[in-house]
């Protein structure tokens, strides 16, 4: 018969081996098979095309996932929008990053009602559409400084109509004169701010460039004529840029 000594003893070792077994598996096996201790920092693969991102995500043994899809119109389409974790995150081995995609067609939109409308609220509803203005024609009318028609590649679009998102779009603006009151250009981008001048059949006769890195390149600060002031067809107008590019604009 085995001795209460003996028996506390082997007790002691079986607890023992246990706990070693224990120790063994969850600080030396476990964590290598769960690559606890091996971290890489995220890439930035926002901008990339899907098949490029793949690519780098496996090269630092990460994988992906797409989580969501959009429509951005300033990026090409099924390229990479935003990602999480986000870059220089530190992550295991092996993690997903969850990718949200930029959808390979634009979304359609419908075409409110804009004729009857003053030129900037269509401006605005326009842009809220993420439409692009093409260019402006005025026409003799009554009703000045309204929509009269919006056209697309010159046929006039319907009221409730659906153009695909991105698309330009051309706005004809009842004018009872040659006179009318200049826009107010300011905080506009100077591309765009060109579109709606050479619409109006104003020239830009000088740009001067203002330094604040504080502000947008090429965004407007002021411009001469001043905003409501009246203008004929023709007229030269002088554009105030914060840190103005030409290179931009080619």
């Amino acid at each position: 018969m085995m001795s209460l000594k003996k028996l506390l003893l082997t007790v002691i070792f079986v607890l023992g081996i246990l706990g070693l077994l224990s120790f063994t598996f969850f600080y030396r096996i476990l964590p290598s098979l769960t690559n606890k201790d091996q971290l890489v920092t995220v890439p930035d693969v926002i901008g990339m095309s899907l098949e490029e991102a793949k690519n780098f995500l496996k090269s630092k043994d990460l994988d992906f996932n797409i989580s969501d899809s959009t429509y951005d119109l300033d990026s090409k389409p099924l390229t990479i929008l935003k990602q999480y974790p986000p870059p220089n995150e530190k992550v295991k081995v092996n993690r997903k990053i969850n990718l949200v995609l930029n959808s390979q067609n634009p979304p359609m939109v419908i075409l409110p009602d804009l004729k009857g409308t003053t030129f900037d609220f269509a401006l605005q509803q326009i842009k809220s559409l993420d439409l692009k203005l093409k260019a402006i024609e005025y026409k003799p009318d009554i009703a000045h400084n309204t929509v009269l028609e919006v056209k697309v590649n010159g046929s006039v679009l319907a009221v409730g109509e659906k153009v695909k998102k991105g698309t330009f779009v051309d706005l004809i603006i009842g004018m009872q004169t040659d006179k009318f009151p200049i826009p107010d250009f300011t905080g506009m981008q100077l591309e765009d701010a060109e579109i709606l001048i050479f619409g109006l059949n104003l020239e830009i006769s000088k740009l001067h460039p203002v330094q604040d890195d504080n502000k947008l390149v090429n965004s407007i600060q002021r411009q001469l004529p001043l905003p409501g002031d009246t203008v004929r067809h023709g007229d030269p107008i002088q554009l105030w840029v914060y840190n103005l590019n030409i290179n931009l604009r080619k």
